[in-house]
């Protein structure tokens, strides 16, 4: 009996897995492809739900203490980081080239780079070395990893440049900064946001985008019950699609990407 229970101990020991935390699940699934099997990966939020739903409790503080590395997305929407015990923390927008970042004012950058494969291919190769310099002994396996994602996310953006070349690419209204890095990789114009417009200058913005024929808009997921956003859509008879950018459950990078760049052909056809 004792033997079985050393033994028993021993499988469990060797079988264990690091486990690095992610705060969001777009944020999971890009880890995922680059830590594969070498490490227990989760997120703290679930699919769909945006940062700021968070609230911190007693699992999140132990998984955080359990973990070996925290990774974010930015500051924005998640300064709930901060508050959280002390962590090799690694926050993704800053390892976008700073030229890179699309930046909404002097001091802050937004932080939904993933709805991009291109910038989400920067942050990859970046991250990978990060965590290799943190786990010397996973290196090789982690860059292997991301050199096969960086691989399949140029195949992602290859299929949605085809996608994309069957419409035109008119001005891509949003209500927030939704897809801000996708409309400016993919060369959509990006006219304003409608939270950063004073109430003033709204109908006068909008009714001027339309005479060009552009009455779309994108609505980030979270934001669709929002009672000045469907006011807006009826008051100027907009068109309007959802894109969830806080992922898809049980879907994987490949297959989030598929359903945001259908939901845009689909809007502009």
């Amino acid at each position: 009996m004792y033997k079985v229970l050393l033994l028993l101990i021993f499988t469990i020991s060797i079988s264990a897995k690091d486990l690095v935390l992610s705060t969001s699940y777009p944020v999971k699934i890009i880890v995922d492809e680059v830590v594969g099997n070498l490490f227990e990966s989760e997120s703290i939020l679930s699919a769909g739900i945006p940062t700021k739903q968070y609230k911190q409790n007693s699992d999140v503080i132990y998984k955080v203490n359990k973990s070996k590395v925290l990774i974010y997305s930015s500051e924005i929407n998640e300064n709930w980081v901060y508050d959280l015990p002390k962590k090799n923390k690694i926050n993704l927008t800053f390892l976008i080239p700073e030229e890179d970042r699309i930046f909404l004012n002097e001091e802050d950058s937004e932080d939904y780079f993933w709805t991009d494969p291109k910038s989400t291919s920067v942050v990859v190769e970046k991250l990978a070395d990060t965590l290799s310099v943190l786990f010397p002994t996973k290196a090789a396996d982690i860059q292997k990893n991301a050199q096969k994602f960086i691989e399949k996310l140029e195949l992602i953006d290859a299929l949605i440049e085809k996608k994309l070349s069957i419409i035109d690419r008119p001005p891509m209204l949003q209500d927030v900064s939704t897809l801000i890095y996708f409309a400016s990789n993919y060369e959509f114009p990006i006219p304003f946001s409608i939270e950063e417009l004073p109430e003033e200058d709204i109908e006068h913005e909008i009714m001027t985008l339309k005479d060009t024929g552009v009455n779309q808009i994108i609505i980030n997921s979270y934001n669709a019950k929002d009672e000045k956003i469907k006011d807006l859509i009826v008051d100027y008879e907009l068109v309007s699609v959802e894109v969830n950018v806080y992922g898809y459950k049980d879907k994987n990078y490949y297959e989030m990407m598929q359903e945001i760049s259908n939901v845009i052909v689909k809007l502009y056809q």
